[in-house]
């Protein structure tokens, strides 16, 4: 593979990732692989500016996807080439980084906002303009907006719940964008999972800094939790967050939750956070229909300006209707591979996709327990550990990845993974299922250890 042939197929994956106004601005004809000399890629920029942005912005991004491209470890360094300079950023833009119009007139003041953004950690592609509506999401979808344009007057809390991918954090995400639109400089706005808030509980309290936590939690007007279900079971987890909870509540700030159920079905939660959760607004978000997938592919498509063909788009949404981060992802894969070829996208190649991704499954030999095993003797630990509660590094990643592959890989149901592991409730499967789903997109050495563990147990 040349430094073209790479450039264009890291071009394309932006494309499908980031917003189009974002792609436009620091990417499209401003940006270039210049030198590729063995594991060190150097990116030419069209600018100082442009070349402190991408670096401050998006080398985590851009290092994962060239690292995943070229099977190997890199380490990138970003210039100004001369032959890109003349296609400056402009100094007024006209549009937000979502494409909408934007509120402010000079850079300075977009370049405040997105660091309000940042400091948030909104992730700036998730708003409502990019959020497809429909009937399995409207109710939430309704509520949402109306909690943008009034916090905490109109539902609060707002307990949203839902499958995995099916949106709940692109519309959380959605209602903080909008937020900070209309006053970003007297609203403070923070998203964190609950694993976040935990971890940062737990640090807080080791290092006597419990003030400084409660302080950055309390301190917000707009605070969005993902995934609460996981601080079911956690006294200490729970016992903070009830206090947070009503902190914000008498001071009139905006709670937002989301879930994979609703607060009568999450096991070992506390009656008293039960009780606050239902007292707000709950919706929930259910899987798409056919049509709605579509709609969701041709917003996807439309955004990023991508030429794909009808009868691509019909097919994948035929096909793939687990989650609507399955449906983008397979988009995306397929364009990567497509630009990687030097090919149009075409129904042959979505098709040869996904019978490859349906078909992963028919070559597992080996029984549950038979992959326990091998998972086991590939990390070189024991089985009670596998099975047992500590939550060293060590032992969470290999128990996260069995977990995983047995979903995955075998089909089994969370409450028959949980009862293999010998763990009492299977939300702890659904977790450990959903961080190694997350996160096997963005790290290659994860996904290369994956894939390797799946070669043993198809071979």
């Amino acid at each position: 593979m040349d430094k073209k042939t790479l450039w264009n197929a890291v071009i394309a994956e932006l494309q499908l990732s980031i917003s189009n106004a974002n792609f436009q601005t620091w990417f499209k004809g401003k940006t270039d692989i210049v030198a590729w000399t063995d594991n060190q890629i150097e990116i030419g920029c069209n600018s100082t500016y442009t070349k402190d942005w991408l670096d401050q912005r998006y080398h985590g991004q851009l290092k994962s996807i060239i690292d995943r491209l070229t099977e190997q470890k890199t380490t990138l360094v970003f210039s100004v080439a001369k032959d890109l300079v003349g296609t400056a950023v402009a100094k007024s833009p006209k549009k937000f980084d979502d494409g909408t119009s934007s509120l402010f007139t000079e850079q300075k003041d977009l370049d405040a906002f997105q660091e309000k953004v940042s400091s948030a950690n909104l992730n700036p592609t998730y708003t409502f303009e990019t959020f497809i509506v429909g009937s399995s999401n409207q109710l939430a979808f309704a509520v949402a907006q109306a909690i943008a344009e009034n916090p905490s007057k109109a539902y609060n809390p707002f307990f949203v719940y839902g499958g995995v991918g099916l949106g709940k954090t692109h519309l959380m995400h959605s209602i903080g964008h909008q937020s900070l639109k209309k006053t970003p400089s007297k609203i403070k706005v923070l998203y964190c999972t609950s694993e976040s808030f935990t971890n940062e509980m737990i640090e807080a309290i080791q290092n006597r800094r419990t003030k400084e936590f409660r302080s950055k939690y309390r301190g917000v007007d707009i605070l969005i939790i993902d995934d609460i279900q996981f601080i079911a079971g956690r006294e200490t987890t729970q016992e903070e967050f009830f206090h947070t909870f009503n902190d914000l509540y008498a001071n009139g700030k905006q709670i937002i939750l989301s879930s994979d159920r609703p607060p009568a079905d999450i096991a070992k939660l506390e009656e008293r956070l039960r009780s606050r959760f239902e007292g707000g607004m709950i919706a929930d978000i259910q899987q798409p229909d056919i049509d709605m997938r579509e709609a969701i592919l041709l917003s996807k498509i439309q955004r990023q300006n991508l030429d794909i063909p009808q009868e691509v788009i019909h097919y994948l949404a035929q096909t793939v209707s687990s989650s609507v981060r399955d449906l983008e992802g397979s988009l995306l894969r397929i364009v990567t591979q497509a630009s990687l070829n030097n090919t149009s996208v075409s129904l042959e190649l979505a098709k040869s996709f996904i019978s490859q991704k349906q078909g992963r499954g028919v070559g597992v030999k080996l029984s549950p327990k038979e992959v326990v095993e091998l998972i086991c003797n590939y990390f070189n630990i024991r089985l009670t550990d596998l099975k047992g509660v500590s939550r060293v590094a060590k032992l969470v990643l290999p128990r996260q990845v069995t977990m995983y592959l047995l979903r995955k890989d075998l089909g089994l149901q969370f409450e028959n993974i949980a009862q293999l592991l010998g763990k009492k409730d299977h939300t702890t499967v659904m977790h450990g299922v959903d961080k190694i789903d997350k996160n096997v997109e963005k790290s290659e050495k994860l996904r290369g250890l994956v894939e390797d563990i799946r070669s043993k147990m198809y071979n």
